[in-house]
């Protein structure tokens, strides 16, 4: 399998999409990518658009990004300090937070925030405390690492970004534009998986903003997800991906919904 740039742990499972993903962005012929809810950040470092528009609600992911792009340094120095952690966590036997407290580090009230997030995004699933591994990723200590291993590469790609932190609704109306292509996955409406969800008003003002759209789109969803499934009808096309997280024995395919206004973006689907 091909290797992405990775800086967070999130809810979802656009790795395995992201071949779809890009070969509809290239459909498209945009050069601008607008990512509506940004979240790990996954998407905008790998597409590689010649313009890219960052967007997401939570601050304290906004704060990891703009920091990256400002004090990248800081960023990996933090990084190192949560692999010493996770390395000796069991001989702790404290919280990340305590550990932080008693060796005097970043008493800075900003700074404590911001290595205390970016050891949620990296450790948990999607910030939440929640931990999992995949198939190839046993431990949080390996992820880190790996992290680390590409790290000067996701900032150089995060330098170039514009970081938005708007409300779908704004985003869209600053960024109507012939050469904007929106891409959106948004959250599961039955998970308590981020730290802001949408309401189904929110689902409907988007519904609304999609399908009037001039600018090509490409959203997914969950197939399962009665309610954002229900609210959206009959999608373009659907992709069925083996799930890599989870416990043995307990892997299930998940099956995506792709909804889009690209003329052929499902056409000659190749198998899975």
């Amino acid at each position: 399998m091909k290797m992405y740039l990775r800086l967070m742990k999130y809810p979802g499972s656009k790795t395995v999409m992201l071949p779809e993903i890009k070969r509809i962005f290239s459909l498209s012929r945009s050069n601008m990518l607008i990512d509506v809810f940004g979240g790990s950040g996954l998407v905008s470092l790998n597409l590689r658009a010649e313009k890219t528009v960052y967007n997401d609600i939570d601050v304290k992911l906004i704060n990891i990004f703009t920091t990256i792009q400002t004090n990248p340094l800081l960023i990996k120095s933090m990084l190192y300090e949560i692999l010493k952690f996770v390395g000796a966590e069991d001989r702790n036997r404290v919280s990340f937070h305590e550990w932080l407290l008693g060796k005097n580090l970043h008493n800075n009230r900003s700074e404590l925030d911001l290595i205390e997030s970016i050891y949620q995004y990296t450790t948990g699933f999607g910030g939440m405390g929640s931990t999992y591994a995949t198939r190839n990723e046993k431990s949080k200590a390996t992820f880190i690492s790996k992290i680390l291993g590409n790290f000067w590469e996701i900032q150089q790609a995060v330098h170039s970004w514009t970081i938005e932190n708007l409300d779908f609704r704004k985003l869209f109306e600053k960024y109507l534009s012939s050469e904007a292509f929106f891409y959106l996955d948004p959250p599961y409406s039955e998970r308590a998986w981020y730290n802001y969800n949408l309401t189904r008003n929110d689902y409907l003002d988007l519904k609304s903003i999609l399908f009037n759209l001039d600018c090509p789109y490409l959203m997914n969803a969950d197939f399962m997800d009665r309610e954002l499934v229900g609210i959206f009808g009959k999608p373009e096309f659907i992709r069925r991906y083996v799930n890599e997280n989870g416990k043995p024995g307990r892997v299930n395919d998940r099956i995506k919904a792709f909804y889009t206004n690209i003329p052929g973006a499902g056409e000659n689907l190749s198998k899975t």
